[in-house]
């Protein structure tokens, strides 16, 4: 009887450590980030478009549920619209003790904070999940998760695009080059003169055309001209910049950066003829590249939605035509060709 009561502990204690495991992994694998144990199990946390989502798991031990078990490490919550408190709770002793505490359970009532508690009972089949009937059983893809790591032996790990990046050191190497750039210019003849523009690598098209030197399609896009117009597009590289490198990472934000800078370019060149010079096509090609990210994902970035990027990138390309001196051509042709790249690059739902 000892023996046969120890084997099961011993088999209940591996069902769940392995199902905390996937579980884990799988968090993670979403754009969950661990912040480390509480009483009773890991907790991780999550920003959804302003909202904060936080996944507590945790052995259910007969007591009165503590809805603030989860919150120590999410201070400043104020910042954000709704906050979502989901403890996930192991049922060692079947669903009965658990569910007999759902009328001291706080409702689902439409308040700013929302505590959600879930029991899952593990078997040898899978699992057997249960929530209070005033709570919701769906949040996110939680159930799918929880059902991937309940039902396979090892954790599931797709592909996310809410994985960031440490630090978007590629926006800022570009933003540093070009502001070095800036300065050498204004210190051997100042970027007001057209003479030193095209000295330092403007875009025109006859020397392109006649004098072979296509070289300037793609060094145009690091010259500004003056301080404004720099800080301007160095505002575009790190608002939407920085968020395209974090989540599709450093090699495909080059890509995407280079690629509709040349296009740009290269359209200017075919439908204008004046001196151009500056990193607004790649800039407005990262617009387009969030856009598509979000666009297939599904999901929004760092709290940007598909309407914010679509209104942001709407207005520069409207406020940029009511000027004739400034180069429309790349900026639309930048757009839609890093909308493509950033299409392609992305990964699904």
């Amino acid at each position: 009887m000892f023996i046969s009561v120890l084997r099961e502990r011993q088999v209940y204690t591996f069902m769940t450590e392995n199902f905390t495991e996937n579980l884990s992994n799988n968090l993670r694998a979403y754009g969950f980030r661990e912040m480390g144990d509480m009483p009773g199990g890991p907790v991780f946390v999550q920003n959804d478009g302003g909202i904060l989502y936080v996944v507590r798991v945790a052995e259910y031990v007969d007591g009165p549920f503590i809805n603030s078990a989860a919150l120590p490490c999410t201070r400043d919550t104020e910042q954000f619209k709704n906050v979502f408190v989901i403890s996930i709770y192991l049922l060692k002793n079947g669903a009965e003790p658990f569910m007999l505490q759902a009328e001291n359970a706080e409702e689902y009532d439409g308040q700013r904070g929302y505590y959600v508690f879930w029991g899952v009972e593990l078997t040898d089949g899978g699992y057997n999940f249960y929530h209070f009937k005033k709570q919701p059983d769906k949040i996110l893809n939680l159930r799918e998760l929880i059902e991937r790591s309940a039902s396979a032996p090892d954790a599931v790990k797709p592909e996310s695009p809410l994985i960031p990046v440490a630090v978007p050191v590629i926006t800022y190497a570009v933003m540093i080059v070009c502001g070095l750039y800036l300065a050498v210019i204004e210190m051997n003849g100042g970027s007001g003169d057209i003479r030193t523009l095209l000295r330092f690598g403007a875009l025109y098209r006859p020397l392109v055309t006649e004098g072979g030197e296509y070289y300037r399609v793609f060094t145009a896009m690091f010259i500004h001209v003056g301080l404004t117009h720099f800080i301007s597009n160095a505002l575009g590289m790190y608002i939407v910049g920085t968020r395209v490198e974090k989540y599709l990472g450093g090699p495909k934000y080059l890509i995407i950066y280079v690629c509709s800078g040349l296009f740009g370019n290269l359209l200017c060149l075919a439908l204008t003829n004046g001196v151009l010079a500056g990193a607004s096509g790649a800039v407005f090609g990262t617009q387009g590249a969030l856009l598509a990210l979000i666009l297939k994902t599904g999901k929004p970035v760092d709290g940007f939605t598909k309407l914010f990027v679509l209104l942001f990138a709407t207005a520069g390309l409207c406020f940029s035509a009511l000027f004739p001196n400034v180069a429309n051509y790349a900026h639309f042709g930048g757009f839609f060709f890093g909308f493509g790249l950033g299409w392609a690059f992305a990964p699904g739902k």
